[in-house]
Order: structure tokens, then C-alpha cells, then sequence
């Protein structure tokens, strides 16, 4: 079980990171795990607590437990600029 804050997380990509308060490092976490917890997103700064399983590329969320409510998050969602269509 990690707890920690979320450092980023995009909707639109799909994913986002935690930073673990133990100095364990970035837990990655994607939309999958947040919808299964039944929130459509995660909120810069927000709290959660998750079990994650180390794989060769690092920490990877499986199962959100806890997640601070969203009004007390003091964080903002991330959101991409917009694009201009080219590459």
C-alpha cells in the first residue's frame, strides 16, 4: 500500500503520477484504476492511497483505496494546451 499526492495527472492521455510519501518514487496510474474507483479524474496535489505492484518500469498503480475528497484538493486538474493540429 502507497500513500501519497498526485503530481499530474491528464484525462485526456489517460494516466498520471503519485508521488509515494515514503521516497519509494512515481507511481504511475491509469485512467482504468481512477474510473474503477468511480472518479473520472485525479487533481494535482490531491491525497490518495493506492496499492501498486513494481514492475520493470517502475511503480504501477493497481487499486485506488482512498482518495482526498475534491474539494479539498488545493491542487488543479491538468489540462494540455490546445492543439493547433500540426506536428
Amino acid at each position: 500500500m502507497i500513500s501519497g499526492q498526485v503530481k499530474w495527472y491528464d484525462q485526456q492521455r489517460g494516466f498520471g503520477f503519485v508521488l509515494a510519501d515514503d521516497g519509494s518514487g512515481d507511481v504511475m496510474v491509469h485512467a482504468n484504476v481512477v474510473k474503477a474507483y468511480g472518479l473520472p479524474y485525479l487533481v494535482t496535489g490531491q491525497e490518495v492511497t493506492l496499492e501498486a505492484e513494481k514492475t520493470d518500469r517502475g511503480w504501477l498503480g493497481t487499486v485506488l483505496l482512498e482518495v482526498q475528497e475534491l474539494e479539498e484538493a488545493e491542487g488543479e486538474r491538468h489540462v494540455p494546451p490546445p492543439s493547433d493540429g500540426v506536428s
